[in-house]
């Protein structure tokens, strides 16, 4: 795992651009905040794991859809995480 400092919402337009250039779903819309959230982790594992939510929720979907994601920081256990929505 080669884990790096990345730029989340520039994550989940990535994977999200990968999802919509298959073009079966080329009428959803993305909504995610404008908010910038600096991560550290392995930038091509979080994408895949975005990309098959996104592709999972398309395809439970009605055409065109709208999925929703957003994000939060939370503490567990003295640990510091970051909850992502779908």
């Amino acid at each position: 795992m080669k884990k790096q400092s990345c730029e989340l919402r520039q994550l989940i337009e990535a994977a999200w651009d990968n999802v919509l250039f298959d073009n079966t779903y080329a009428s959803a819309r993305l909504a995610v905040p404008s908010r910038s959230t600096q991560i550290r982790v392995d930038p091509c594992r979080l994408e895949q794991v975005l990309r098959n939510l996104f592709e999972n929720a398309l395809g439970a979907s009605t055409q065109p859809a709208q999925i929703t994601v957003d994000w939060e920081d939370c503490e567990h256990a003295g640990y510091q995480w970051l909850h992502i929505f779908v």
